[in-house]
């Protein structure tokens, strides 16, 4: 888990080093070439392609429109905003993400709000708030 944190961290100050010279679409594009081919490897570990057949079509279809919803643009959103606010700011709200997961899926699928997702909720808004008033 440090390791996560240090790699998304370097991220985002490497992408501000590096935006004044490539745009976010340009920043987005390396990141996921190198993501991919740093998995690659792993993926030939595993060897999907015997399962490629037993996987029903509409799961290619939820993998597409993750791929591109979920992860390019959200990552492209990502860049913009390290761009125009700058790489601490841009975490800062990074961490309001799974408050509108919780606002989406009770919409959306209909799951009840509990006091542990209100308790959540609360500590998330806390902690955004607590860095957003130091900076």
């Amino acid at each position: 888990m440090i390791i996560a944190v240090l790699c998304w961290a370097s991220y985002g100050v490497f992408s501000k080093k590096v935006m004044p010279k490539y745009s976010p679409m340009t920043l987005t594009f390396y990141s996921f070439l190198f993501c991919t081919l740093f998995l690659i490897p792993f993926v030939i570990y595993e060897k999907p392609l015997s399962l490629i057949n037993k996987v029903p079509y509409y799961s290619y279809i939820a993998i597409l429109y993750m791929s591109i919803f979920a992860s390019v643009i959200g990552y492209l959103v990502q860049q913009i905003s390290i761009k125009q606010i700058g790489p601490s700011k841009t975490s800062i709200f990074v961490n309001l993400v799974p408050i509108s997961s919780i606002v989406l899926s009770t919409i959306i699928l209909g799951e009840k709000i509990t006091i542990i997702t209100i308790l959540s909720t609360a500590l998330i808004v806390a902690g955004v708030y607590i860095c957003q008033k130091s900076n």
